[in-house]
C-alpha cells in the first residue's frame, strides 16, 4: 500500500498544538543546548564542532520554529514530566523531520518526468530556494553580527539616541555581556547532555539571566539596560498570531528574549546578535524623512568595511575607493573600490540590499527581483567597468582627484559583489540566477557578503594568498555547489582547491566548515585551539619552498606572482620533493661555491621551473638563465616556463623570468633543443680553482654537483 505523505500546513498545525503543550518551553531548551553548545577540554578543536553539523541536528530556524508557535499564547513554564518530556522530544524531532520530507516531496512533485531538463529547470525554482533558504548554514558568526554593530550604525547614532534611548555602543555592550552570561550558564553541558537527565530544570536554567547581571558584566546602569532588552524582548501574552507558515516573518526573529518576572530566556545568541544587527534598520525605516539617511549610512558602511579587509590584505597603496570613470570630460562610471596589485585588478561594487520575505517563502519573480537589485545590478556594473578598462578608453581619478595609472599590461580583472547582510543562500543563488557577459581576462563574478570577505582577509591576509584563491574559486564558479562560501574556503584552507577538468560538478558538505569555525573561534573569541586549520597554511610554510613563497607574497611583481600562483597549485608530495632538492643544492653551493640548478614540471604537465642557486648575481648569469628557460620552454613544449634564481645563502628569490606564450615549431630552436643542455649556472672558471685545490678521479662526481661523473662533466 501506498504511502500518503502529508502537506506541510497539516504538519505545521500539528507542530503547533504540539508546541503549546505545558512545559513544552522546556523542550527547546534541551534541544537548543543540544545542538547549539560546543563542547571541548583543553582546546577548541574541528571535533568540537561537530555537533553543529549533521543531518539528525535542528538547524536554528527550525527551533525559532518551534518558538514562533509556543508563544502564539502565554508560554507556560511548568516542568513536565521526565516520561512527558522524552516524548515531547521525540514527537518533534519525527514531525520536524516529516516537515522537511514534505517540503523535499513539494520540489521533486514539480517535475513530471525526472530527466536532466528538469533537474536543471528545477534548481532555479522556487521551492527549490525556499528549502535551501530555510535550511541552509549560517552565512555569519554570531560575533561577526556582535563586532560589526558599532560600525554599521556609528552614522545612525544621533538617530537611535534622539529616538531610542540608547546608543549603538552601549547595545553592542549588553549584548555582548548576555553572551557572555550564558556561555557562563552552560558550563555544566557536556558529551551526557545527549542523552536525557532525571533533572530537567537544568536546561531552562541554562538558558535564562536577569538584567541586573547584564548590568554588572556591562559596566552599565540597571535602567539602560532593562530598556535595551525591552527592545528585543517579546511581551507576555499571545503572540505571532500571523505566523501561519514556516516562511512567513517570526516575530521570535526580531525580538529573540522572553520574559518571566526578573528572568530573561534566550535560547540561541545568534538570535539576538542577528536581531541587535538587523533591527535598528526597521526602527529607523518607520521615520520616512530619515530614510534617505539610512541607506546612504548602509552602503557607506558596506563600501567602508570592504575597503577595510582589502586594506589588510593589500596594502594602503593599492587599495582605491570611489574611482571615477571619465572618457574625455565626460564622467562615465565609477567603481566603489578598485584594487591594483601587479598585473591583477579587483573591481569590488558594495551593495546593501535584503531578501524580502515573499522571496523567502520562494516566490519566484521575488526572488528573481531580489537578486537583479542584491547581486546582478552590481555585478553589470562591475562587469562595465572592466570592459571599458580593458578598451583603454577611461581616465581614473582617485577620490582626492589624481590620476589613477594602471598597468601596461592587465593579466586578470576579478569581479566581487559583496553585500552588507546576511542573504540566504547567496552562493546558491549566484549558481543558478546570475547571468555572467564572459570576456577575456576577467574571471567570472565572486559573489559574497562583508561575513565572507573578513574571514577571507582573516585567513588569506597576503595579496598572493588571496588572489589564488580568488583566482581559482572563480575558476570553478559553475562547477562547485554548496549552500555557502564559508565551506568552499575551509576546503580549501585544509586540501588545496583544486578539480579536475573531468569532474562536471563537486558539490561540498556543511560540516568541512569545522575547522575554520574553530580557528574563528580561536583567533576573534579568544579561546584555546589552534589559530590555523591544518592545511595549506600550515604544511607548506614550513617547507623551503613556501618560505621561498613567504617573501615574495606581498610583492606587486607580476612574475613573482604568476610564479606564487603555480607553486600554490602544487601538490603536497610536489612541494616535498622539490623543497627538499632545493634544500640540498642551496646546501652545496654554500659549501662548494658552485651554482646548481634542476627543473620541474606541474602538476598538469601545463607549465614548468627551473630553480638556480647561487651565491652571486651577474647579468651575465640572468642572460643564460633567461636562455635556457626559452630553450626548456620550447622543449617541453608548454605554454609557460619560470626561471627562479634563489640566493643560496639568504635563501630569497633574488631574480625571476617567465617566458609566455603557446608553442610553436621553430627550426632554430628545435635544432638547439635538441642537444643536452648544459647547467647555465656553472662558471667554469671557479670550477677551476676548485680543481686545483683538490684532486678529484675521472669516475668521482663532479664538484659542480650535477650529478655526473668528473669525466663526463668539467673535466673538459
Amino acid at each position: 500500500m501506498k504511502t500518503v505523505l502529508r502537506k506541510e500546513p497539516e504538519i505545521f498545525e500539528e507542530l503547533g498544538r504540539l508546541c503549546l503543550t505545558p512545559g513544552y518551553i522546556h523542550v527547546i531548551a534541551y534541544l537548543t543546548l543540544r545542538d547549539t553548545v560546543i563542547r571541548f577540554e583543553n582546546q577548541v578543536t574541528a571535533d568540537s564542532m561537530n555537533n553543529l553539523y549533521g543531518y539528525s541536528r535542528l538547524v536554528r530556524n527550525e527551533v525559532n520554529l518551534l518558538l514562533g508557535l509556543v508563544v502564539k499564547q502565554k508560554v507556560d513554564y511548568s516542568l513536565p514530566a521526565p516520561q512527558l518530556f522524552s516524548e515531547l522530544v521525540e514527537q518533534t524531532e519525527a514531525l520536524l523531520l516529516e516537515f522537511h520530507n514534505a517540503m523535499s516531496a513539494e520540489i521533486w512533485g514539480s517535475i513530471e518526468e525526472p530527466s536532466l531538463e528538469g533537474i536543471d529547470q528545477l534548481s532555479a525554482s522556487g521551492n527549490v530556494m525556499r528549502e535551501a533558504i530555510f535550511y541552509g548554514g549560517e552565512a555569519a558568526y554570531s560575533f561577526q553580527y556582535r563586532d560589526f554593530l558599532v560600525p554599521k550604525y556609528a552614522a545612525d547614532n544621533a538617530w537611535l539616541q534622539g529616538n531610542v534611548g540608547f546608543a549603538i555602543e552601549d547595545c553592542e555592550k549588553v549584548v555582548r555581556a548576555v553572551g557572555r552570561l550564558l556561555n557562563d550558564n552552560t558550563a555544566f553541558v557536556n558529551e551526557e547532555t545527549k542523552f536525557l537527565p532525571a533533572d530537567i530544570s537544568n536546561y531552562l536554567a541554562g538558558n535564562h539571566f536577569t538584567a541586573q547581571d547584564v548590568a554588572h558584566r556591562a559596566n552599565l546602569s540597571f535602567d539602560l539596560v532593562v530598556h535595551i532588552l525591552n527592545y528585543f524582548t517579546l511581551p507576555s501574552g499571545p503572540q505571532n498570531a500571523a505566523y501561519k507558515k514556516a516562511q512567513d516573518f517570526n516575530q521570535v526573529c526580531a525580538r529573540p528574549l522572553l520574559k518571566d518576572g526578573d528572568k530573561y530566556y534566550l535560547f540561541n545568541v545568534y538570535n539576538l546578535t542577528e536581531s541587535a544587527y538587523q533591527s535598528p534598520f526597521y526602527w529607523m525605516w518607520d521615520d520616512k524623512p530619515y530614510r534617505p539617511s539610512i541607506s546612504k549610512n548602509r552602503g557607506d558602511f558596506t563600501e567602508n568595511f570592504s575597503e577595510g579587509r582589502l586594506v589588510h590584505i593589500f596594502g594602503r597603496d593599492n587599495v582605491h575607493a570611489s574611482v571615477e570613470l571619465y572618457q574625455g570630460k565626460e564622467r562615465i562610471g565609477e567603481i566603489d573600490i578598485l584594487v591594483v596589485f601587479g598585473d591583477r585588478l579587483i573591481i569590488l561594487e558594495a551593495k546593501a540590499k535584503q531578501l524580502t520575505i515573499p522571496a523567502r517563502q520562494g516566490e519566484d519573480e521575488s526572488l528573481q527581483s531580489d537578486f537583479q537589485a542584491a547581486v546582478q545590478l552590481a555585478c553589470d556594473q562591475a562587469s562595465g567597468s572592466a570592459k571599458l578598462i580593458l578598451g583603454g578608453i577611461p581616465t581614473l581619478i582617485k577620490r582626492d582627484k589624481s590620476v589613477l595609472p594602471l598597468p601596461e599590461s592587465i593579466k586578470r580583472i576579478y569581479l566581487m559583489t559583496v553585500v552588507s547582510d546576511h542573504y540566504p543562500a547567496l552562493t546558491y543563488q549566484a549558481s543558478q540566477f546570475l547571468k555572467v557577459a564572459r570576456q577575456n581576462c576577467v574571471a567570472a563574478p565572486y559573489v559574497t557578503d562583508v561575513f565572507h570577505l573578513d574571514v577571507l582577509a582573516e585567513m588569506l591576509d597576503s595579496p598572493l594568498y588571496f588572489l589564488s584563491y580568488i583566482d581559482r574559486r572563480t575558476g570553478y564558479f559553475e562547477k562547485l555547489s554548496t549552500s555557502f562560501e564559508m565551506t568552499i574556503l575551509s576546503y580549501h584552507l585544509q586540501k588545496n582547491l583544486w578539480i579536475e577538468d573531468s569532474y562536471d560538478q563537486i558539490m561540498l558538505d556543511d560540516e568541512i566548515s569545522s575547522p575554520l569555525d574553530a580557528a574563528m573561534l580561536v583567533r576573534r573569541e579568544g579561546m584555546p585551539g589552534e589559530w590555523t586549520p591544518d592545511g595549506i597554511l600550515t604544511r607548506l610554510r614550513e617547507t623551503y619552498l613556501g618560505k621561498l613563497i613567504s617573501h615574495i607574497e606581498r610583492e606587486p611583481n607580476p612574475v613573482m606572482l604568476a610564479f606564487g600562483f603555480l607553486v600554490l597549485t602544487m601538490s603536497e608530495r610536489a612541494v616535498d620533493n622539490t623543497s627538499s632538492t632545493l634544500e640540498k643544492l642551496a646546501q652545496k653551493t654554500r659549501q662548494y661555491g658552485s651554482n646548481h640548478d634542476f627543473s620541474v614540471l606541474s602538476d598538469d604537465k601545463a607549465a614548468g621551473i627551473s630553480f638556480f642557486t647561487s651565491l652571486a648575481k651577474t647579468d651575465e648569469l640572468l642572460n643564460r638563465i633567461s636562455a635556457y628557460c626559452s630553450l626548456k620552454k620550447y622543449q617541453q613544449k608548454v605554454s609557460r616556463w619560470f626561471g627562479i634564481l634563489i640566493d643560496a645563502t639568504s635563501g630569497r628569490i633574488v631574480f625571476g623570468t617567465l617566458g609566455e606564450g603557446p608553442w610553436k615549431y621553430d627550426a632554430k630552436m628545435d635544432e638547439v633543443a635538441r642537444m643536452p643542455l648544459r647547467n647555465p649556472t656553472v662558471d667554469q672558471r671557479q670550477i677551476g680553482k676548485k680543481l686545483l685545490s683538490k684532486k678529484i678521479g675521472r669516475n668521482e662526481p663532479c664538484l659542480c654537483g650535477s650529478g655526473k661523473k668528473y669525466k663526463m662533466c668539467c673535466l673538459e
